[in-house]
């Protein structure tokens, strides 16, 4: 993998070093062979420059570092105020909703960011919940806030009536208000933010008249924890903050004001003076004149090109935090645009430009299930086997949380698709994280540019876009922009937002229709499986492979498995002794309402556990880890059973069967299909069976058409 990164001027090197012995260490050295006074006045006066220099920066780099403090709180609390649900959590103003807005917007601001006071206000600016002292509650804190807070919220609430828009940048999305204080015996920095939709959500929450918002009140205390961070990652040393006026106090300080200039203490500190401390080092040796003050200078040059060194190194890793994901090592979005921004003003020089829009499938679910931690390392081992698989001069990135873009140039458009399959096929083999295998599913879309004109964004938009049309064919696919996808994006758009209307209306449009199942035995019915369909008002019948995945990437899978689950329950109540099986989403058992969900609809149907079955596909039952697992041990507490779905198109092993703990497996359908003319796959079928039996499992064969098939 080669990008090619701007580096900063002074990156340092050995170059870095010869200028610094040429320039620097050189001269001294000469000046005090040849002139031993010259050269201790040179001493004395380096040491001086050099502890001013110190002084000054560290004053500068406090001062930055308190009024940047602005500008990230107000990022941080973007994280929670710029959100849909919130909205919709506020307006709700139940028990449910306080305990979401406790753990999100209060407790989350605590704990993640370490915000010290944090508090939301109504519209009329009164409190509705808040935390102080790392406890839920509005009295004490918020009273010696108050005046504080009030003030702020009236310039908030007039900036936002007159549409103000100033101090809104690439970092802060919205305008705020902020100030220094002294508050509640702390010197602190209060940011008031509103509270305004995202806009990303299908069902928008209401929207507030201008100045009429909700308003999301941190507040971070000045000293404490804060400057012992700042001591750890700036080196200062004894960092304390005193109410004295600041001309009772050294000249290392910083004098905090209001916003309107008025005083609210002084923070002070012991300064570093590498000077003076090098003069110190090298006094007992005064005496030996010529020896010791050669000694010295050398100590004091040493210690100078240190110094220098690190502020370099500093710059350098700053610089590349612009450009790198720190997760994975590799490039991010900024990097990529500029990539490939050249890369197409270029063009046809150097040959096609690919960009390739690789998606991982239910990343949210490995996060869920086994951590961040686990997550990110699943992220870095994706990043390792795509890096793997590029030639010299091609670039993997990271653009998103579970999003990657290869750029590609020179490759043929057959080329491209084939590393599009290598990356599948390696998709194919699972990752162990914690001893946990976890098969991180694939979609790739290509977007290929031969000719100039097309921008770096609309490159990423129609791989993006191929890769939103690779998500509706399945598990482990892939697809290549074409002037059809637009459309069909649309038109899937538009199917999402029929069937939102469909579940929420509680319409007849959603039916179950019921598949059944049949003894070989003896040929009698032993139960049905329950299977979901929609007749639109307008398109008619809607076929499952179309708006089951348009379902579960609208976060829909929940709605329509719980109205499923409902209407199968109720009509197998009334077949006598059979029994009824009904498909579960990975996202649904990892939900950890679903059992609730299960059981009301048994005890409303009046359908005994025994005859309900849960089918799950045998990826999923793979990564029956965290609460998957826990979902799978209640639904068998419940008494209600489990299938494995498509069972031989995974990792199948007896050894795993003997784990998986579930009644029944299901032999996928592909296995049926040509299973009478076709030995390999009477083979499979019969290890499967075996190994089922083996594993004291029941077994259900998928697709059975034909009599012959039936018979074999």
């Amino acid at each position: 993998m080669t990008v090619r990164v701007p580096h900063p001027a002074d990156a340092p090197g050995p170059s870095a070093a010869r200028r610094f012995v040429v320039w620097r260490a050189l001269p001294v050295l000469g000046g005090l062979v040849l002139l031993f006074l010259g050269a201790l006045a040179l001493v004395v006066w380096s040491t001086r420059e050099v502890d001013s220099v110190s002084l000054d920066r560290e004053t500068r780099m406090f001062r930055h570092s308190i009024q940047a403090l602005k500008e990230q709180i107000a990022h941080e609390q973007e994280s929670v105020t710029i959100w849909d649900d919130a909205l919709w959590h506020l307006s709700d103003g139940n028990v449910e909703s306080g305990q979401w807005l406790d753990s999100n917007l209060i407790s989350w601001m605590h704990d993640y960011f370490g915000h010290d006071e944090v508090y939301i206000l109504d519209p009329e600016d009164r409190p509705v919940i808040g935390l102080y002292d790392g406890r839920v509650g509005l009295s004490g804190g918020y009273a010696g806030a108050r005046s504080e807070i009030d003030h702020l919220a009236r310039d908030l609430r007039s900036r936002l009536r007159a549409e103000d828009t100033d101090g809104i940048s690439a970092v802060v999305q919205t305008i705020g208000e902020a100030d220094f204080a002294f508050v509640n015996g702390h010197p602190v920095l209060v940011s008031v933010k509103p509270m305004v939709p995202s806009g990303d959500t299908a069902r928008p929450p209401p929207t507030p008249a201008p100045g009429e918002n909700y308003l999301h009140v941190s507040i971070r205390y000045l000293d404490g924890a804060l400057l012992r961070d700042l001591e750890g990652s700036h080196s200062f040393r004894d960092i304390r903050f005193v109410r004295q006026p600041a001309a009772d106090l050294p000249t290392e300080t910083y004098e905090l004001l209001d916003r309107h200039g008025a005083s609210i203490g002084n923070f002070i500190w012991s300064p570093f003076l590498p000077g003076h401390d090098v003069l110190s080092r090298i006094a007992p040796a005064l005496a030996a004149l010529f020896v010791a003050l050669l000694v010295g200078i050398v100590v004091g040059l040493l210690f100078l090109y240190r110094r220098i060194l690190g502020e370099r190194v500093a710059r350098q890793d700053a610089y590349r935090l612009a450009f790198y994901d720190p997760v994975t090592g590799l490039p991010n979005r900024g990097m990529v645009v500029h990539l490939l921004a050249e890369a197409v003003s270029d063009l046809p020089v150097g040959g096609p430009v690919g960009v390739l829009y690789v998606d991982l499938e239910r990343f949210r679910l490995v996060n869920e299930t086994l951590g961040r931690a686990g997550g990110n390392l699943i992220l870095a081992a994706v990043a390792t086997r795509l890096a793997g698989l590029v030639q010299d001069g091609e670039t993997v990135a990271r653009v998103g949380g579970d999003e990657f873009v290869i750029l590609t140039r020179g490759r043929s458009e057959d080329e491209i698709i084939v590393l599009a399959d290598e990356i599948l096929a390696g998709a194919r083999v699972p990752f162990v994280v914690e001893g946990n295998p976890v098969l991180a599913g694939l979609f790739v879309g290509i977007s290929i540019a031969t000719t100039p004109g097309l921008s770096a964004d609309e490159c990423l938009r129609r791989a993006d876009v191929a890769r939103s049309h690779a998500r509706t064919t399945g598990r482990l696919r892939r697809a290549t922009f074409g002037p059809d996808m637009d459309r069909n994006l649309r038109g899937r758009r538009e199917i999402e937002g029929d069937l939102h209307r469909a579940l929420a209306a509680e319409s007849d449009e959603i039916s179950v229709f019921f598949q059944p199942v049949f003894s070989l035995a003896d040929g009698r019915a032993v139960g049905a499986e329950a299977l979901a369909r929609w007749r639109h008002p307008a398109r008619g019948w809607i076929v499952p492979d179309v708006f089951i995945p348009v379902a579960e990437e609208a976060e829909l899978i929940g709605q329509l498995g719980a109205r499923v689950l409902r209407l199968a329950c109720r009509e197998a109540v009334r077949w006598p002794g059979l029994g009824v099986a009904v498909n579960a989403s990975p996202r649904e058992l990892s939900d950890p309402d679903y059992p609730q969900r299960v059981a009301a609809a048994l005890a409303a149907s009046g359908l005994p556990p025994d005859r309900l079955h849960i089918e799950v596909t045998e990826t999923t039952m793979l990564e029956a880890a965290g609460q998957t697992g826990r979902t799978l041990a209640t639904l068998r507490g419940l008494g209600v059973g489990i299938i494995i779905d498509d069972f031989g198109t995974g990792f199948s092993s007896l050894s795993r069967l003997r784990d998986l703990e579930a009644d029944r497996i299901k032999i996928d359908r592909s296995f049926i299909t040509h299973i009478c003319d076709n030995a390999t796959d009477q083979a499979i079928v019969q290890a499967i069976v075996d190994m089922a039996h083996a594993a004291g499992l029941q077994t259900t064969v998928e697709g059975v058409e034909t009599a012959d098939q039936a018979d074999l």
